[in-house]
């Protein structure tokens, strides 16, 4: 969710990258490549046993206990079964109440429907693209799944063979410096003291770790920008016009001298309303309470239909029941004419320069994605 770069104007993206584009992905692979590159380091580091000094001395880092095995095996089998229970009950359940876990199905959102088998919804997934799923949930919901999908692929390339590789070559060739640590057997851990050749392996092993993820987010983020610039792109009016301004000094809080600032600021024309957001605690009040009893007067009309009955309710927390279909409307009445009263008095308050009645934060419309950039 990165800001697009100011060499990029929004108004004229091209249908493709283009250089400025390319730069931009670049610049951000090295910063998260150097974050990845020291992670790696750190606790490639860290795996080093206590016994032989170091950052693990250092750190109160010790090996693992001789039941630590146990423990694991035993988290592991938990956390499976929790996972393969979920999975059972999103099955079940998107067969059973579909409103609720599969309603974009019913409201035929999707480009295509699953299957109505047990696990019909595993298939479909596995053939839904992102720029579907940016279609159907939006780009936010479709970069989880892509860096979902990311994460599998750099376990799937990385961890499943690593973990086979390495836990053999320390098991075997470690020197068995792990002891009664039967879960220390396959780590690092196992590495006797010394070893001539096994820390240079790994060593090498990091930096093959570092290139490879490297590589696969800088083409993660190559490919998920055209998504993200189409999405900017789309935007409608006016929220791809407005933008959100905090902390306004004192001078600046009404809407006549806000919008008079950035009329100066960017010239006739460039401002289509500006409006500082009010202390309307009262307003507030009033119109949840309206819409409080609106509601209550809505659920009496539909059981008087059903069953003839007329329900009686306390309006005031001590006071006597009353017919709520009798009484309601009234109050509602009432509670309107306050509302307008109160917008106006706000109305008022804010023309006659009154800053008590204006916070510090504004919303400002501007004429055209330019002028919104600009003022950012």
């Amino acid at each position: 969710s990165q800001a697009v770069p100011q060499s990029v104007p929004l108004c004229s993206l091209p249908d493709g990258l283009t250089a400025a584009h390319w730069e931009w992905c670049a610049l951000e692979g090295a910063m998260w490549s150097k974050r990845v590159l020291v992670t790696c380091v750190v606790w490639a580091a860290l795996a080093a046993p206590a016994a032989a000094g170091g950052i693990a001395e250092e750190t109160g880092v010790t090996g693992n206990s001789a039941i630590d095995l146990s423990a694991f095996l035993s988290g592991l089998l938990f956390n499976g079964c929790i996972g393969v229970g979920c999975l059972l009950a999103f099955s079940l359940l998107r067969l059973r109440v579909p409103r609720v876990y599969a309603n974009n199905v019913v409201i035929q959102k999707v480009p295509f429907e699953p299957a109505k088998s047990f696990f019909g919804w595993a298939t479909a997934s596995v053939y839904v693209s992102t720029e579907q799923a940016a279609e159907v949930v939006g780009v936010d919901s479709a970069m989880l799944l892509e860096f979902s999908v990311l994460c599998m692929r750099l376990s799937g390339c990385l961890a499943v063979p690593l973990c086979v590789i390495l836990g053999l070559l320390y098991s075997l060739l470690g020197g068995n410096a792990a002891g009664e640590d039967h879960l220390g057997t396959v780590d690092m851990g196992n590495v006797k003291q010394g070893h001539p050749w096994i820390p240079y392996v790994q060593a090498g092993i990091v930096w093959g770790v570092c290139i490879v993820v490297h590589w696969s987010l800088c083409r993660a983020q190559a490919k998920f920008l055209p998504l993200r610039f189409a999405w900017l792109k789309s935007l409608p009016t006016p929220r791809a016009d407005t933008v959100l301004i905090e902390d306004l000094p004192m001078d600046f809080r009404s809407d006549a001298e806000l919008k008079d600032f950035f009329v100066k600021a960017l010239g006739d024309g460039s401002v289509r309303e500006a409006h500082v957001v009010k202390h309307a605690s009262e307003l507030r009040a009033a119109v949840d309470k309206r819409e409080a009893l609106r509601e209550r007067v809505h659920e009496a009309e539909l059981r008087f239909q059903h069953d003839g009955s007329r329900p009686q309710a306390r309006l005031r927390c001590c006071g006597p029941k009353v017919d709520v279909l009798e009484q309601c409307p009234d109050t509602i009445e009432e509670l309107t004419e306050r509302i307008l009263a109160e917008r106006a008095r706000i109305r008022q308050a804010d023309q006659n320069g009154d800053a008590g009645v204006n916070s510090g934060s504004a919303f400002v419309t501007f004429s055209g994605r330019r002028e919104a950039e600009l003022a950012r």
